[in-house]
């Protein structure tokens, strides 16, 4: 009995991370700053991923929200991470940015695509000041 009981605590557990990870995304993509801060204090990962193997940084850059990039980025999401199916693909494709690249695009590439300039220079300087 206790065997399934810390079973089920295990399944709640991964099912409120995949919530809390999923809820991330989707506040970073919908620029909602008051709910990223919340649910990174709560848990969330910032280095999760969606389908696309975007993470919300990623997400983030792209729209442009600045104020999210950097709640990200001061939580540890990793600048450099790729994405893992290679580009943005069709699911920005209502955007214009429909390309994909072998190696995947890292969160300074997804503000390229975006046209976040600012974006691009602020992760550039933290890219230079760690290396």
């Amino acid at each position: 009995m206790l065997g399934k009981i810390s079973a089920s605590r295990g399944a709640r557990k991964a099912n409120r991370q995949k919530l809390l990870d999923h809820a991330l995304l989707l506040a970073s993509s919908c620029g909602d700053l008051a709910s990223v801060k919340e649910l990174l204090a709560n848990g969330a990962d910032p280095n999760c991923r969606d389908r696309y193997g975007r993470t919300p940084l990623m997400v983030a850059a792209f729209f442009g929200f600045d104020e999210i990039v950097e709640a990200l980025v001061k939580a540890g999401s990793r600048i450099e991470e790729r994405a893992e199916r290679g580009g943005a693909g069709s699911h920005f494709g209502c955007c214009g940015t429909n390309r994909t690249h072998p190696d995947g695009f890292t969160a300074i590439r997804y503000a390229v695509l975006g046209g976040r300039r600012r974006i691009v220079e602020h992760l550039l300087d933290i890219v230079r000041t760690t290396a």
